[in-house]
């Protein structure tokens, strides 16, 4: 009697069972059902802490059938309740707490409780809210857990403040449960500091081994910041090394799964597994406890095992909300997984499957929007996004999700309202703005743009975002390309930390937000950009042989949404010296060599200059994303200056498809003659410093990485003393992407081009302009590209394999001077051995292009190199650009 005073029921009952052996048995009957009552609810107690959801459920309905009081059914039927609803069985919760009413105070709060957790996980939030609220007036005000729970709801609604209300009354208590509860709330209100000052208030005594372990993952939390903020500044191996110094034996399952969530974010999928499984080996608890695990198990690839996690979670349910919920965060991280592996028909083919097992859940639906939205499907995208939302308004990820594609496909005030709607909701969510910042940035609103990104820096590292039927179509993924849609680096993306702090090395780490403002302040400061350009084309000596070298230097500064500055381009360039035989075709040398072969007498030919020329380009131009214009001249030095111009718009034709409109007046460069003009050595006129005017129209149309393209131009040629000549170019192709990821994107496609020139002025003769002008030419060629990035390093390299063929009319060597030709005509009578016209020429063959060209950013710095080289039409050509880049007042 003694023990089951002090409540030690299982020593009572065993003693009061051997007592009930001997004489008098009857006095021991009413206090032995008391011990076996109490022992048989602790030992579900025990059973229900060790994780072992089964036998205490089993324990728990065995005596809520033996009860002999109402008050022991009470305390049964609460007991289950609470057990159910750490399942999340909200209504097998529900009618177990109903069997408490009358004989438990706590029973009616219970289960307005449930009946609110059901609510959340259906998607109603009025009715949950509505249900939380009759809890707290039921008499639950003083329970740590439902305080907790719908302060959590809130937050989830983005409505922090309200969140922080309820849970307020937690922090001014003494209870350790109580602050307890609260330092688990601002912990996932991502308010750190918050959470350590009330654990703290705990005396070091009364700490449980959970208050400690949520210590070590708030610190751990600081470390993750700082390691993802290394990774994100393209020091990735920096951050690995960070995260390998805190993974140390007996950390705790939630640092394990949280660890493991970094490892995973920054790539290291091997370590995350481990550390995945190791969770799984020893985890249990509730089903909302697990859902980070079974996320991260999924991410990893370790469906079988998430499978187990959740069946033990759930006692085997499928059809519970809590189970539910765990399918369906096993698809959508499972699908994630696949999509970013670029196994899109896998990854829908698993949205789908889990759909079927969570109708309702929206997070099913943002995941497929994803999906449509990285197989550059924006408008399939944009239709889940908004399916989404109907089923839960407000949801953040949904949300962001329709301000993404509805700026990809151009409709920007459709974009604007889903990121205001999505700042009105969670106005301390850093992702918003960062939201915000994209859609601005792609609209041309820079302004908008820097001040989105200035007040997600000012207010701390952000909120992570929450990790008619959509699938009543076929997988529109199944017999498509399976790489995954290239990503460029984009400052703005979500899934950032704002972490602050400081490399192994000492250097400060910029936050992904920081980073993001500064390339922004880059991309609007006052810019310098200098270039030098080699550039050596084959060809005969003083013809059409050509050296150039270039120094172009540019200053520019944002005005309205573009750029316009001031570009000045020393030139140099060089066709060597002409021997006898080039000099014989050489201005109007081609009559004294005529004369010369009549007579029978050697040849006195005038002898021309070196081929040489020097001068200064100068010109003005505006830059912005539609539009590009500019002014100014060939460089001033060469034989002739002519003014040069150019104008070409390019809009948007939807989601996938460009429109480009130009109008241009260029040298021609192709030559000395063709670009600077040249002096005739017999006459001392000068001719040649041909300008090309005209004008064309393109399209472009791109959607999962396979794109056509086409355009059509058209060039009237004129030069001093050169004949006039006009040119038709079209060019068609297609392409697919072959490989894609975050950091390498791989394209192969065909193109063709066409050209036909009216006249054949390729040579060098008084009249003609000296550049390739065939009356065909065809060209068909197989480009690859492939694009890397990773930090501050880029590299672009090219290689185009094809064919060509062309053909070139015979052409009289004065094509401007009738008289000068009539001469050489009736020379030629004379002797055949006149040179009268060049003959006609075609000519078919293999040929390629190619180049590499590479970045490297270092600050307010870019750095570049180019190589390049090209084989088509009748010269091979070679260029090499050292470029440097600086902006002046931005960020460091």
């Amino acid at each position: 009697m003694t023990r089951l005073r002090q409540e030690r029921f299982s020593e009572a009952r065993d003693l009061l069972e051997r007592a009930s052996q001997g004489a008098g048995a009857s006095r021991w009957t009413e206090a032995l059902a008391s011990a076996r009552f109490f022992a048989s609810l602790g030992e579900a107690e025990t059973a229900g802490q060790a994780n072992d959801s089964r036998r205490s459920e089993a324990l728990l309905n065995q005596l809520l059938a033996s009860a002999a009081t109402p008050e022991q059914k009470s305390l049964v039927a609460v007991q289950l309740g609470d057990l159910l609803m750490l399942q999340s069985r909200y209504a097998e919760a529900r009618a177990a707490y109903a069997q408490a009413e009358g004989a438990s105070a706590d029973a009616s709060y219970k289960i307005a409780n449930a009946e609110a957790a059901e609510a959340a996980a259906d998607g109603n939030p009025q009715r949950a809210e509505t249900a939380y609220r009759e809890a707290l007036e039921r008499g639950g005000g003083g329970d740590p857990w439902l305080r907790y729970a719908f302060a959590g709801f809130l937050l989830e609604q983005g409505r922090s403040s309200d969140g922080a209300a309820i849970i307020q009354p937690l922090q001014t208590s003494t209870s350790a449960e109580s602050l307890y509860a609260a330092a688990l709330y601002y912990n996932q209100a991502e308010r750190p500091a918050d959470a350590l000052r009330l654990l703290h208030r705990v005396p070091e005594a009364g700490r449980t081994a959970e208050m400690r372990s949520l210590e070590a993952e708030i610190g751990l939390a600081d470390a993750e910041k700082q390691a993802r903020a290394l990774a994100a500044s393209g020091r990735a191996n920096e951050a690995l090394a960070l995260l390998d110094r805190l993974n140390v034996p007996g950390a705790s399952v939630g640092q394990q799964i949280r660890l493991g969530g970094a490892y995973y974010a920054l790539g290291s999928r091997d370590r995350a597994a481990s550390l995945a499984s190791a969770a799984a080996a020893q985890s249990g608890g509730s089903a909302t406890s697990v859902e980070p695990l079974v996320r991260l198990l999924a991410h990893t690839g370790q469906d079988e095992t998430a499978l187990g996690v959740i069946q033990r979670a759930t006692g085997g349910s499928t059809t519970s909300a809590a189970a539910r919920r765990l399918y369906s965060v096993l698809a959508v991280a499972s699908a994630d997984r696949l999509r970013e592996d670029g196994m899109r028909a896998e990854a829908f083919d698993v949205l789908q499957s889990g759909w079927s097992v969570a109708p309702q859940d929206p997070a099913i639906l943002v995941s497929l929007g994803r999906l449509y939205q990285d197989g550059d499907m924006t408008q399939e995208a944009a239709q889940v996004f908004e399916l989404a939302l109907q089923r839960k308004p407000g949801d953040p990820d949904a949300l962001t999700g329709l301000a993404d594609t509805s700026s990809a496909q151009g409709d920007f005030a459709k974009a604007r309202q889903s990121y205001r709607l999505l700042l009105r909701d969670r106005p301390q969510d850093v992702n918003a703005y960062l939201t915000g910042a994209r859609v601005e940035q792609a609209a041309g609103d820079r302004r908008a743009a820097r001040r989105l990104l200035e007040q997600a820096d000012a207010l701390g590292q952000p909120r992570g975002l929450a990790a008619g039927s959509a699938f009543t179509v076929a997988n529109p993924f199944r017999n498509a390309s399976q790489t995954r849609a290239s990503v460029p680096i984009n400052p703005f993306a979500p899934e950032t930390l704002r972490g602050v702090g400081r490399s192994s090395d000492g250097e400060p780490v910029r936050t992904p937000v920081q980073q993001a403002l500064a390339e922004l302040e880059s991309d609007d400061a006052p810019m310098v950009d200098a270039a030098v350009e080699a550039r050596v084309r084959s060809g005969e000596d003083g013809l059409s042989r050509l050296n150039a070298l270039t120094t172009t230097i540019s200053a520019s500064t944002l005005v309205g949404q573009g750029r316009i500055g001031l570009s000045v381009a020393p030139t140099v360039i060089d066709a060597g010296d002409l021997n006898r035989s080039a000099s014989a075709r050489f201005g109007r040398n081609a009559t004294a060599e005529a004369l010369a072969i009549v007579a029978q007498q050697p040849t006195v030919l005038a002898t021309p200059d070196s081929q040489y020329a020097a001068g200064v380009a100068l010109s003005v131009y505006y830059e912005s994303p539609t539009i590009s214009a500019d002014v100014g001249s060939t460089p001033l030095g060469f034989e002739r200056k002519n003014v040069q111009a150019g104008f070409t718009w390019r809009p948007r034709l939807g989601a996938h498809g460009a429109l480009k409109v130009f109008a241009e007046r260029r040298p021609v460069t192709d030559s000395v003659l063709s670009y600077a003009g040249a002096a005739d050595p017999v006459s001392g006129r000068s001719w040649g410093s041909v300008m090309k005017t005209g004008g064309g129209i393109g399209a472009s149309w791109e959607q999962g990485g396979t794109g056509l393209f086409g355009d059509v131009a058209y060039r009237a040629y004129a030069g001093q003393r050169v004949s006039d000549n006009k040119a038709l170019e079209l060019n068609i192709g297609a392409y697919r992407r072959l490989y894609g990821s975050d950091a390498l994107n791989v394209t192969a496609g065909i193109s063709l081009n066409y050209q036909a020139f009216d006249r054949n002025l390729s040579y060098f003769t008084f009249g003609h302009g000296g550049y390739f002008s065939p009356q065909s030419f065809v060209s068909m060629a197989f480009p690859i590209d492939a694009r890397w990035k990773r930090g501050d390093w880029s590299i672009n390299a090219q290689f185009s394999p094809g064919y060509q063929t062309y053909q070139q009319d015979a052409v009289a060597l004065y094509p401007e001077d009738p008289t000068a030709q009539g001469q050489l005509t009736a020379l030629k009578l004379l002797n055949n051995d006149v040179r009268a016209q060049y003959d006609s020429e075609s000519r078919s063959g293999f040929a390629f292009s190619g180049g590499v060209e590479g970045w490297h950013q270092m600050g307010a710095t870019a750095i570049g190199l180019d190589a390049r080289m090209n084989t088509f039409g009748n010269y091979d050509e070679y260029r090499m650009n050292l470029r440097l880049k600086q902006a002046f007042g931005a960020g460091q």
